[in-house]
């Protein structure tokens, strides 16, 4: 099948066997091996003394105009860059664009227009000869999904104002007829008597076959509306932690310590709201203390009005010492370190979501059934896991910068 913008010539194109032919001569004469002559009996007839002549002329004057750049180039790059100056010379001469005169180009204009000009007289004929016989006739075996993707099969015949025809061949064990309608076709084949192996052509049957089409394309485009409403709500959460991992990309040194104090004051009231009730001050302080080593904190300060504050407090002293550690190894190595880490997170963290989006989209597809709306469901879950990741991305990025340990320059 012919592709967009392409029209099939009743009778054979001259122009391009014109164009091939010139091809062949110029590489020829240029020493050219990429090019292989299309096979004997392919051009509609042998081209006249005049028109031969022409052609050798303008591939003489190509193989001189290419001969100064052949020693500029290795073997295949020479061949490569030969055989694209040939393409765009014709190109060029194929065109209506101005050239000068007695160039390459004009005379190369002159040889293609010479054969070319002897190649559709050779081609009137048969083009006769196939206009009278009712012009191209398109078979199609199957339909497709989309009634626009079989229009443009049928379109290639009737082009330039020339007669044409299609017709199609189908069965009910079509992969559109085993999906979408079959049924009904075969109880009207079954309503009509006719058996398995009768071919059938009818108005009704064509009809229930446009329908069945029709009904294909809404379910498709209903499907696209529905991934459409699905990505939307990954579209919010992607741009959010694309915005966030930016600003820490690009972050100054100051930004990157904010992000990394806001992270440790996060972790701390997680820490806080999970442990301090339900398992009393020095539980709580023990976990503060595997998320912050040597915090300046104890139980009693966990206890009464003002934990939190307090917590946060001595949270950001440790993350101030942590900081200063870091700087005297190297200068800058505490901003570079929490930069790492708050990217090395944000990138494992949001690939492991998005995995589990895709069990969520499953998951609430599977909801449909029992007549919830897949699309809330789908939403619901997908803000719980993206807290759920926010969480962990704090939590990690806190835990792994007090954690870390730069090497000494002797280990």
């Amino acid at each position: 099948m012919a592709g967009r913008g392409t029209d099939i010539l009743l009778g054979g194109n001259p122009a391009f066997m014109a164009r091939l032919y010139l091809r062949t001569a110029f590489a020829a004469a240029a020493g050219l091996s990429g090019v292989t002559p299309p096979r004997d009996g392919f051009f509609p007839r042998a081209v006249s003394e005049e028109a031969e002549a022409a052609v050798g002329r303008a591939a003489a004057r190509f193989a001189q105009s290419r001969a100064a750049a052949a020693a500029d180039d290795d073997a295949e790059g020479h061949e490569r860059a030969e055989l694209a100056a040939l393409d765009e010379l014709l190109a060029v001469a194929a065109s209506s664009a101005a050239v000068f005169e007695e160039s390459v180009e004009d005379e190369a204009r002159e040889a293609l227009e010479a054969v070319g000009e002897e190649f559709a007289e050779e081609l009137a004929p048969e083009k006769e000869r196939v206009l009278q016989a009712g012009g191209l006739h398109v078979i199609g075996t199957n339909l497709h999904d989309s009634r626009r993707i079989d229009g443009q099969l049928r379109g290639r015949a009737g082009r330039q104002g020339d007669p044409g025809s299609t017709h199609f061949f189908l069965s009910l064990e079509d992969r559109i007829f085993r999906l979408f309608g079959g049924d009904k076709i075969k109880g009207l084949l079954d309503f009509m008597r006719i058996s398995e192996d009768q071919p059938l052509e009818s108005g009704q049957v064509t009809r229930v076959v446009e329908e069945t089409q029709a009904k294909v394309e809404r379910y498709y485009y209903e499907l696209r509306q529905k991934l459409f409403e699905f990505d939307e709500v990954l579209a919010v959460q992607r741009e959010d932690t694309y915005r966030t991992r930016a600003a820490v990309l690009r972050g100054s040194a100051d930004e990157v310590l904010d992000t990394l104090a806001a992270h440790a004051a996060g972790t701390a009231s997680d820490i806080l709201k999970s442990n301090l009730d339900a398992s009393g001050a020095e539980a709580t302080l023990a976990k503060l203390q595997q998320f912050f080593p040597a915090v300046p904190l104890t139980a009693a300060d966990l206890e009464g009005d003002g934990a939190e504050e307090r917590a946060h407090a001595a949270v950001q002293e440790a993350l101030r010492a942590k900081a200063a550690e870091l700087d005297s190894v190297r200068p800058g190595l505490a901003v570079e370190s929490g930069r790492f880490l708050a990217l090395t997170q944000t990138d494992t963290l949001w690939k492991a979501h998005m995995k589990a989006m895709g069990y969520v989209k499953d998951f609430a597809g599977l909801k449909a059934y029992s007549g919830t709306d897949p699309i809330q469901v789908y939403r619901e879950e997908g803000l719980r896991l993206y807290e759920a990741m926010q969480t962990s991305l704090r939590q990690n990025t806190a835990f792994s910068f007090f954690q870390y340990q730069p090497r000494s320059k002797g280990a």
